[in-house]
């Protein structure tokens, strides 16, 4: 992917290569020599247990996307999904709504503020990605890789004139447990103690997920793996241990195994 004679074998012309080579960063799937990373064996290798090359799999989706956000490659979608929604109390929105709060981010953050034309063309492709729409055209539903995960909903309503999109809450629920236990392993990487705020800000906010949501999930997690998630509530403080960090691609690996045999 970093070899400019790749428009050959990959069929494609400059442009789309640039495109796919911006993508699988962003994903997190290569790293900055192009060599593929760990998130990337778990979909990419054709060694691997649950190789699924073609995103067949609902869960890969998933990963794509708490990769797209966690990686921090392409930051609109990390502020989008997990600063915006931590101050909102509704998951209703506009694009004005966003592009206000974006800005007054970067002038906090005394970040060079883009044009506004550029910050709209960016929400407009974070859109297009998570977004149906309206148009019932194959093309349009082939171009959209992470629609399948419902996470963002055109509604009917309008704000002044702007199309009403909501963030649905309840897209979670298509994560197997399975997946969802591997992604908690997230917030272990530097202590196998954390508290639930904590826990809920790195994975719960980037999954769409409500506090009472993620709580029910963990609770899961800790009923189908107690050998590695313990989950206490102690005169207020809620926290979870975790007995070994594990990167969720060995957590996936190793079930998977064990599940063949």
């Amino acid at each position: 992917m970093t070899k400019g004679d790749a428009v050959v074998p990959l069929g494609v012309g400059k442009n789309m290569l640039q495109a796919i080579r911006h993508w699988v960063r962003a994903f997190n799937l290569v790293d900055e020599s192009g060599a593929q990373t760990e998130e990337g064996t778990l979909i990419g290798s054709r060694t691997a247990p649950g190789f699924d090359h073609l995103l067949e799999s609902t869960d890969s989706l998933w990963m794509l996307h708490l990769n797209l956000i966690q990686s921090e490659y392409a930051s609109i979608y990390s502020i989008f999904f997990k600063e915006f929604f931590k101050r909102k109390s509704s998951g209703l929105f506009t694009e004005d709504e966003f592009i206000r709060f974006l800005n007054s981010l970067l002038i906090q953050a005394d970040v060079k503020v883009p044009s506004e034309k550029t910050l709209k063309n960016d929400f407009k492709v974070l859109l297009d990605l998570y977004c149906p729409k309206t148009s019932k055209g194959q093309e349009d539903a082939l171009t959209n890789l992470l629609t399948d995960l419902h996470l963002l909903v055109r509604t009917d309503h309008k704000s002044n004139g702007e199309v009403v999109y909501e963030l649905n809450h309840s897209a979670h629920q298509s994560i197997s447990t399975r997946l969802f236990a591997a992604m908690m392993f997230t917030p272990f990487k530097t202590s196998l103690t954390a508290s639930f705020d904590a826990a809920y800000d790195r994975v719960g906010l980037a999954l769409g997920m409500t506090r009472e949501e993620f709580l029910e999930r963990l609770d899961t997690v800790c009923t189908e793996y107690p050998e590695h998630f313990v989950f206490k509530e102690d005169a207020g403080l809620r926290v979870i241990q975790c007995s070994e960090y594990q990167s969720k691609e060995s957590f996936c690996f190793q079930l998977e195994s064990m599940e063949s045999c």
